[in-house]
């Protein structure tokens, strides 16, 4: 008896401790959320270096490089990033995984705009949504990749290249600040959902986790309440 009571003693602690990650993890959603609800959408020409927050629709395009083509897929785009890693990894001893090498990109940014200007906009932290991705494998290293990166590689090894291109003339939804030289927008939110749709979906996560998180925490309580109670029952 004392050890199931012990276990629902713990267990009850675990399902609290649950609740507070929960709650915890889901409140990168919640800020988000009042981000971008608290930031009215604004022309792309208004936006001047150094405004804090911005919010606005608009269309991806090439930067001051002008198009592009992505080096592993050959597909036009307006930015491209490629990841290299190596297989199998030096540092298995039964070959098997991947070293992460390493990452190259574009020289120059893409840009966003609409009917009133544009601007230069740091595509990394894109959603996946409005990224393409390619991925070859090959077991030499071709020359758009820096020699550097990879080094010298063995008979038995290949690399794998994952190209993420920005596509241009994707319609994009963005929210974040415009830094002042260079004038480049950081985003904080950077998909082809519309405002609304970010918002409806960023609530309707947040609701979904208050309500799993009160239960876990409500259970856990009364789960650990009275398990402890009858514990000093019976060991008082």
């Amino acid at each position: 008896m004392l050890t199931f009571l012990t276990a629902a003693l713990v267990g009850g602690l675990l399902l609290m401790i649950a609740a507070l990650v929960l709650w915890g993890v889901k409140a990168g959603d919640r800020r988000s959320h009042r981000l971008i609800a608290g930031t009215p959408m604004t022309p792309i020409g208004s936006w001047r270096p150094g405004t804090r927050r911005v919010a606005g629709q608009g269309i991806t395009g090439s930067g001051p490089y002008g198009p592009m083509a992505g080096p592993v897929s050959g597909q036009d785009c307006a930015w491209w990033q490629v990841r290299v890693d190596r297989y199998p990894s030096r540092d298995s001893d039964d070959r098997t995984g991947w070293d992460a090498l390493g990452v190259f990109a574009a020289p120059g940014l893409p840009s966003i705009g609409d009917g009133s200007g544009h601007v230069l906009v740091d595509a990394r932290v894109a959603d996946q949504a409005v990224t393409v991705n390619y991925v070859r494998s090959v077991s030499s290293v071709p020359a758009y990749v820096p020699a550097k990166l990879v080094g010298k590689m063995r008979s038995y090894e290949e690399i794998r290249l994952t190209e993420t291109r920005l596509p241009i003339g994707r319609e994009v939804f963005v929210v974040g600040s415009v830094q002042r030289d260079p004038a480049v927008l950081t985003p904080k939110v950077f998909t082809v959902d519309r405002r609304d749709q970010v918002l409806d979906r960023l609530a309707g996560t947040a609701r979904s986790a208050q309500v799993v998180s009160r239960a876990f925490g409500l259970a856990g309580l009364v789960l650990a309440a009275v398990s402890a109670g009858l514990l000093s029952v019976r060991l008082g």
